[in-house]
């Protein structure tokens, strides 16, 4: 059996959270805020982010300087409970 609260990443390290919502500009601020919440090295240049074939949809890649499993589950967390996330990776 394995346990919940060993990870398999060595921290601190380089961690890129990837996250789907709507095309809208309150997707974008709620996906960095959230991150923002739990990391404060998020910054322009380490989101970057792409508009669905249709445009109904974006993704963002916001690579953090992850310091454990924890900030991570916690980011995650915070994703699952905004109504603007359609999805994270």
């Amino acid at each position: 059996m394995t346990n919940p609260d060993v990870s398999l990443i060595e921290f601190p390290c380089e961690f890129s959270i990837k996250v789907f919502g709507k095309n809208n500009d309150g997707f974008q601020t709620c996906a960095v805020d959230i991150v923002k919440k739990h990391a404060d090295d998020v910054s322009e240049e380490r989101i970057s982010q792409r508009v669905s074939k249709d445009e109904n949809y974006r993704s963002l890649t916001i690579t953090i300087n992850a310091k454990s499993k924890a900030q991570i589950d916690a980011i995650y967390q915070d994703f699952t409970t905004a109504p603007e996330i359609t999805m994270a990776l």
